[in-house]
């Protein structure tokens, strides 16, 4: 987890310094790479607390080293994964930026821009729904209707 977050602001800072945006949109994918990793791996620590696998194994018997409970370490894994997600709104952000500045600027060949563009629109679209779904239960419908997902379930008779 450590060299993953390391390498998150390294490979951001090696990119800027190239003085050449694609390889500045290279090592910014890599970065945005390494966060994906670093939100699984925390994504991951949170399911084996939530089952106890993690206090069993550290013979923890609900409590961490400051004395906190199962539910504190939670709530502070949660916390980081909500700042996760946040940085990874960011650099998408910052990666369009570059990219629609290189296509501005011409500065890519033309099948680049022509991907790039597509892609960015449709990927950093589908990114915002599931991250809309997942972390405020919040849904677009196939009329473009948004709505939050316990209407959903109750037009449909759900009883979640």
């Amino acid at each position: 987890m450590n060299d993953s977050a390391r390498s998150i602001s390294s490979n951001i800072a090696e990119g800027a310094k190239r003085g050449d945006t694609k390889a500045y949109l290279f090592f910014l994918g890599v970065s945005r790479g390494s966060l994906e990793e670093l939100k699984g791996d925390f994504e991951e620590l949170k399911r084996e607390l939530r089952d106890g696998e993690r206090w069993r194994e550290k013979d923890l018997e609900g409590k961490n080293k400051d004395g906190e409970g199962k539910i504190g370490v939670e709530k502070e894994i949660e916390g980081l994964l909500d700042l996760i997600y946040g940085e990874d709104c960011m650099l998408g952000r910052q990666i369009r930026a570059v990219e629609t500045k290189a296509i501005a600027a011409k500065a890519l060949p033309r099948g680049d821009m022509i991907k790039r563009a597509g892609r960015a629109r449709r990927s950093s679209e589908d990114r915002f729904w599931k991250l809309a779904e997942d972390r405020f239960g919040i849904e677009k419908d196939e009329k473009g209707i948004i709505r939050k997902k316990k209407d959903v379930d109750k037009e449909k008779g759900s009883k979640e």
